[in-house]
């Protein structure tokens, strides 16, 4: 591979066996060259364990066919590495990555997953704590919702919604006219939500990291935050990752793919240079790419099962997006109502 390939292909075409394929070709490539690739130069990223299993397995049975018909190049070496390989769903990329630089986050690397019954009921917790300790500056939003509603707001942003508002910390707003007659109350609320809803993050992040505990929307964003906030830890990971493969990829969100573009080299189209090779490899189902749009550039397009084409065919990259974490108060009236669409 000598620049970012696209497959897009329906179901049963093949892409699982392109990516396998294209994973074992790469180091079939460095051993012709006589360079040097480990298992930790190449990430293949699927969307769930089993398929990443699978993937594995199959790697494996390409290795042993190539030892067992004595291919040149280190494959016996590379068998015994495969351990390692960074073969894996997105999460459990994250973890892995987090905790090799978890201290860069003040966050324990022994760390355990958050999950289940466990994450629900510190959730519950925080918010019920906050409440308690905030009804006074929690008026405004309480006033227009009710202290049910606004605790069940709350809680809901913080188990179900917590990924998504940490992508689009902006929504499409709405005007004064549009909220009518009730936009004053509406915007107050939304205000007092914004602001509350950062300190009520922050304190259940506390939390859950004295406790050594991560929960899986943590893993994503702590991954995103630490390779936005940390250049030299970024520029490692750039510098280590060399080829990376993406199976599905139309089942990424924002936040999945912005991790994956952080860990690409910038302004990278094509691998001209001996020894240089950060290629990103994805695939998806049918031709749903809008994200891919977003956060890459030149990409060759190659249908499952077909050969390579012999020129590219581009698509036209906007400004990159990235996602910013906090949630400023100046769009707090369109993030809150679309939040809580007001039947007043």
């Amino acid at each position: 591979m000598r620049s970012d390939i696209f497959i897009s292909a329906s179901a049963g075409t093949g892409k699982t066996y392109n990516l396998v394929k294209n994973y074992i070709e790469v180091f079939e490539e460095a051993f012709r060259r006589g360079e040097t690739l480990d298992v930790h130069n190449v990430v293949a990223i699927t969307f769930t364990n089993k398929a990443a299993k699978e993937m594995k397995d199959r790697v494996i049975s390409w290795i042993d066919d190539r030892i067992a018909l004595g291919h040149p190049g280190k494959w016996k070496t590379l068998r015994n590495r495969l351990t390692y390989a960074w073969i894996s769903t997105i999460h459990s990329f994250c973890e892995r990555l987090l905790r090799e630089s978890a201290l860069f986050l003040g966050i324990d690397p022994g760390f355990q997953i958050l999950s289940g019954m466990k994450r629900v009921m510190l959730e519950q917790q925080t918010v019920r704590g906050f409440f308690e300790e905030n009804l006074e500056k929690l008026e405004p939003l309480i006033e227009l919702t009710g202290l049910d509603e606004a605790f069940k707001i709350f809680r809901d942003s913080l188990s179900k919604l917590r990924h998504e508002l940490a992508v689009h910390p902006s929504p499409a707003g709405y005007s004064s006219l549009e909220l009518g007659e009730h936009a004053e109350k509406v915007m107050a609320g939304s205000e007092c939500f914004c602001v509350n809803f950062r300190e009520l993050l922050d304190r259940y992040e506390a939390r859950s990291y004295r406790m050594g505990l991560v929960d899986f929307d943590q893993l994503l964003t702590k991954t995103r935050d630490l390779l936005l906030q940390m250049p030299q830890v970024r520029e490692k990971y750039r510098e280590r990752f060399k080829y990376i493969l993406i199976d599905e990829f139309q089942d990424t969100d924002e936040l999945q793919s912005e991790i994956v573009s952080l860990l690409r080299k910038e302004g990278h189209e094509s691998l001209p240079l001996r020894g240089r090779r950060e290629t990103v490899y994805l695939q998806v189902q049918g031709s749903r790419c809008d994200g891919l749009q977003q956060n890459y550039g030149r990409i060759q397009i190659q249908r499952a099962g077909s050969a390579p084409p012999d020129s590219q065919q581009a698509f036209a990259p906007g400004a990159g997006r990235v996602s910013k974490p906090p949630l400023p108060e100046d769009h707090a009236p369109r993030l809150f109502w679309r939040l809580l669409p007001l039947r007043l």
